[in-house]
């Protein structure tokens, strides 16, 4: 007859809503205000990464926009002042007083401060964009919580340096706190979608569970099923929180003697 004996499994305390808090802008970490399991309100300020580079960058396209703006003028002014010359060249030369080479190149004078002006106001456009850009970034360079929740899985500190769209921490809605555990796939049998489990965690505590996903990726790689469940609506000891891990046991009867 198969023996029955059971599979224990590394579970954790997690939560069906979360969001990433991230880095919009390569520096280092200047400060982190929270610490992990702490609860944070909405916008709180989390971390707060250095714009000393950023800020570099900014006052270089403030002068280059205030250079651009003073060739944008300069520009203008030859400008008005060609287009001045042609007009008088075209009519000296309707006149017969000048020659039509005259009146061309007055017009090629024209055309030329014109163009220049042109590219001096693309400049000015380009270090506006830039300088936009830069108080954005220096603005997020104060990380704050996207939502109220708890905040888990910091993963810089003060002095280290996190690129560009990578993740410092996340916050979990604590009222939404699910387990997760992986399962090997060939012990897929010994749990499905409705069961019901409970999850060992600290000296003597437990915490029921009811199985709400069975998620396989398909992935040849990996040998495990990762296994969700919904924690029961009762009672929660306070210290039942995200990143708490567990054990959960599952009774295995395939086991022959």
């Amino acid at each position: 007859m198969p023996e029955s004996h059971t599979i224990d499994c590394v579970a954790v305390i997690t939560s069906s809503e979360s969001e990433a808090i991230a880095a919009k802008s390569d520096g280092a970490v200047m400060t982190v205000k929270v610490h992990d399991g702490q609860f944070v309100r909405k916008d709180e300020l989390i971390a707060q990464i250095d714009t000393q580079e950023l800020r570099n960058t900014l006052e270089k396209a403030q002068g280059e926009r205030a250079r651009a703006a003073g060739d944008a003028g300069r520009a203008g002014a030859e400008a008005s002042n060609a287009a001045r010359k042609a007009a008088l060249a075209r009519r000296m030369a309707n006149a017969g007083v000048s020659s039509q080479a005259d009146y061309q190149n007055a017009m090629a004078e024209a055309a030329s401060a014109g163009a220049g002006g042109a590219g001096a106001v693309g400049a000015m456009r380009s270090a506006e964009a830039t300088i936009k850009e830069q108080e954005i970034l220096i603005a997020a360079a104060d990380l704050k919580s996207p939502m109220d929740g708890i905040i888990s899985n910091i993963k810089f500190h003060e002095g280290e340096v996190p690129h560009k769209g990578v993740t410092i921490a996340r916050v979990f809605n604590p009222a939404k706190l699910q387990v997760r555990f992986l399962l090997p796939r060939a012990k897929r049998a010994v749990v499905k979608e409705h069961d019901h489990i409970e999850i060992d965690y600290g000296t003597d505590r437990k915490v029921g569970a009811s199985v709400s996903e069975v998620r396989d990726t398909h992935d040849v790689a990996i040998d495990f099923l990762t296994v969700i469940a919904e924690l029961d609506n009762a009672p929660r000891a306070e210290d039942l929180q995200v990143g708490v891990r567990g054990l959960v046991h599952l009774a295995d009867k395939g086991v022959a003697q």
